[in-house]
């Protein structure tokens, strides 16, 4: 769910791999509906951030791990059984 990025376990997850030179992230997107974050979706996070743990630098590092996240997305993979 595209929602998963308003959890606390995951944006201190991604912050926390965010600054580990040697750690690589790429999205695995198994959800046909999912969404990738928007302008509304960092809107949002703002407005949230009041009761998040994050504190504003944690907040801006969040948002540039977020759209770093999904800058370059590959094409559309469907394993299929044989």
């Amino acid at each position: 769910s595209d929602l998963c990025f308003l959890s606390g376990q995951v944006q201190s997850w991604l912050l926390q791999a965010s600054r580990v030179p040697t750690c690589y992230m790429i999205p695995i997107i198994a959800d046909d509906n999912f969404l990738v974050p928007s302008p509304s979706f960092f809107t949002e996070l703002v407005g949230t951030s009041s009761t998040s743990s994050l504190n504003q630098a944690e907040l801006f590092a969040y948002m540039q791990v977020v759209k770093a996240l999904f800058q370059e997305i590959a094409i559309i993979f469907v394993p299929q059984n044989s």
